[in-house]
């Protein structure tokens, strides 16, 4: 299974979009996603809800799985 990379997500470009806060509301996330600690105090999107947040801070993971940043890869739970 592949990591997915976080990204940012830009809510006021899209009025319509559905969208949530992310700890410390300075970043939203779609609905759609998960909110994940990129820095600190700094939140980035991982495209899928109840996502798993890796380590590295750059990669997230589908739900019930776990990231292992070793093989760069997610594995199931």
């Amino acid at each position: 299974m592949i990591l997915f990379i976080l990204f940012f997500a830009i809510a006021a470009s899209d009025k319509a979009l559905i969208t949530h806060s992310c700890p410390g509301g300075k970043s939203v996330c779609p609905d759609s996603a998960t909110c994940c600690l990129i820095n600190e105090g700094i939140y980035g999107c991982c495209p899928m809800m109840d996502a798993v947040c890796c380590n590295d801070l750059i990669h997230c993971c589908p739900p019930a799985t776990k990231c292992d940043m070793i093989h760069r890869q997610c594995l199931q739970d």
